[in-house]
């Protein structure tokens, strides 16, 4: 069973855009591999451009689904720079 309770490297509201950003990297990674080896896009097996597309779709999804507000926080509070002062 997964533990969701223990630390992980990624905070749990950042996970959806982490994923989010993976699998559009991997997507463009199979896109140029289709674009490399170029095979036609139409046709009846599943090539690179089939699989590029899906995981362009789940990785347009999840950015959809992951809260940006999360993101932001995330990179304020973890800012090294110097932050304007209040008052």
């Amino acid at each position: 069973m997964l533990d969701l309770s223990s630390e992980s490297p990624i905070p749990l509201p950042l996970i959806l855009p982490a994923v989010s950003l993976l699998l559009l990297a991997v997507a463009g990674l199979f896109a140029f591999h289709g674009w490399w080896s170029g095979r036609t896009r139409a046709g009846e097996a599943v090539t690179s451009w089939d699989v590029a597309a899906a995981l362009t779709f789940l990785g347009c999804a999840a950015a959809i689904l992951g809260e940006i507000e999360h993101v932001i926080e995330y990179f304020w509070l973890n800012d090294t720079r110097t932050k304007p002062a209040h008052g």
